[in-house]
């Protein structure tokens, strides 16, 4: 986290040494986290924060409008309220996600139809028995797999509109 705060500024102005160590530092976790994972059924999900959301976000905003990451920064938000609203995670929580994007620049909310949100997952080529979701149980504490009732849902669209 602090990784983060002290860098974005760096970030947000394009300072490419600062690019730079943020995405060697990047690869290197990711890469540790597949290269123990490479089949996807462990910590290797956990890497998919956010993309539940994300990838529905982009099908349903259309192909001009929304790129993966900030797609992915509202799906990071639409998790945490979501992880929130399971009572998994504090509001401070929530609002930390919130300072961190927009500090980097990034959206945090959206208006979006649940329908068209679940329209977008039932295409998903990881959907299986219902859309599950990677949310947080605590800062640094992931859980894949958790699924969500369909008044959360409704209610963290309406969080993402305001």
């Amino acid at each position: 986290m602090a990784l983060l705060t002290d860098h974005a500024a760096g970030l947000v102005r394009g300072d490419v040494d600062v690019l730079a160590e943020m995405v060697a530092r990047s690869v290197q976790v990711k890469a540790g986290i597949v290269g123990r994972d490479e089949r996807e059924r462990g910590d290797c999900l956990h890497l998919n924060y956010g993309h539940t959301f994300g990838h529905a976000i982009e099908q349903v905003s259309g192909p001009d409008t929304a790129d993966d990451g900030q797609a992915t920064a509202v799906g990071m938000m639409a998790a945490a309220y979501l992880a929130r609203r399971q009572g998994r995670i504090p509001a401070d929580l929530v609002d930390l996600h919130r300072r961190l994007l927009r500090g980097l620049g990034l959206p945090v909310t959206g208006r979006f139809d649940l329908p068209g949100l679940r329209q977008a997952w039932l295409r998903h080529k990881k959907f299986r028995d219902g859309t599950r979701f990677v949310l947080l149980n605590g800062l640094g504490r992931p859980e894949a797999g958790i699924p969500a009732d369909d008044d959360s849902l409704a209610a963290v669209v309406a969080d993402l509109s305001a």
